[in-house]
């Protein structure tokens, strides 16, 4: 190896090593965000449509999709009231109607009662 080559080697090696300086901007934080964002309606979105088709169309701003863990569909509501008459629309055979419609598999749903965004506008609320 004639010293030019090993001197260019030399450099090559410190050029990946040194630290690159961070991006200080906001844009990777909005980037990262709409990834998430991208995924979570990758996820959620056909489970949204079939909460749609069972959902009232006037509790439907009264409601969220929070999740799901092991087969059961947590559904955030803003209130007890809201939560009552899910209730009985979901035993009235909604529930049943939801599962047969769901694009995953779904044991049940699990009404939660989340009075902190009651009235406020936010991401996941039925109609976005």
């Amino acid at each position: 190896m004639t010293p030019e080559e090993a001197q260019h080697k030399l450099d090559r090696l410190r050029e990946n090593r040194r630290r690159k300086g961070r991006e200080t901007g906001i844009g990777a934080t909005f980037e990262a965000q709409g990834r998430d964002l991208k995924r979570l309606q990758r996820r959620m979105g056909p489970m949204a449509e079939a909460w749609l088709s069972v959902c009232p169309p006037s509790l439907l701003e009264r409601t969220a999709i929070d999740g799901i863990s092991r087969g059961v569909l947590t559904i955030r509501v803003d209130s007890h009231a809201t939560r009552y008459t899910l209730d009985r629309i979901l035993r009235a055979g909604g529930e049943r109607d939801f599962i047969k419609g769901a694009p995953m598999t779904v044991r049940r749903l699990k009404l939660v009662v989340d009075e902190s965004w009651a009235g406020e506008p936010g991401p996941g609320r039925g109609g976005d």
